[in-house]
């Protein structure tokens, strides 16, 4: 398995990937939407290939706080259907976790839909967490 940077040569498979969560896209106005996103400073959007194919990707955010932390969002993280339970979804997040390590200290977070209980426990098993102190509740506005 290999992990690198995405490039525009990708965006067909990345296409195909955000529909698996239901966020279909149309490919030249997600063309657009991924310059806007990798041109941004602390911005990446990964891939996982196997075999020379995309098995997954895993896009993210940085932001410094207030608390003199950086903090890495994961905005999506998607395995193909094919490739899951061959861990491609944990390599993408080792992978990002690796890049983290340069901000220290550095939070990583993700916000995952209430209804997706396996991800939930995908999650927990790579220890992350959202009890005790470090507990939230996610709130939005659409504006």
């Amino acid at each position: 398995m290999i992990i690198r940077d995405a490039t525009f040569d990708d965006i067909r498979e990345l296409v195909v990937l955000l529909a698996q969560l239901g966020y279909k896209q149309d490919i030249d106005e997600f063309t657009e939407d991924f310059r806007s996103f990798v041109e941004r400073d602390g911005y990446h959007i990964f891939v996982a290939e196997i075999d020379q194919k995309i098995a997954g990707m895993i896009a993210i955010s940085t932001t410094h706080i207030i608390t003199k932390k950086t903090r890495i969002e994961i905005e999506a993280l998607i395995v193909k259907e094919k490739y899951r339970r061959r861990k491609v979804g944990s390599n993408l997040i080792k992978h990002v976790e690796n890049y983290a390590k340069q901000y220290a200290p550095v939070v990583i977070q993700l916000v995952s839909n209430i209804k997706r209980k396996r991800a939930h426990e995908f999650y927990k098993n790579l220890g992350y967490g959202n009890e005790g102190q470090n507990e939230k509740a996610y709130f939005r506005k659409d504006i």
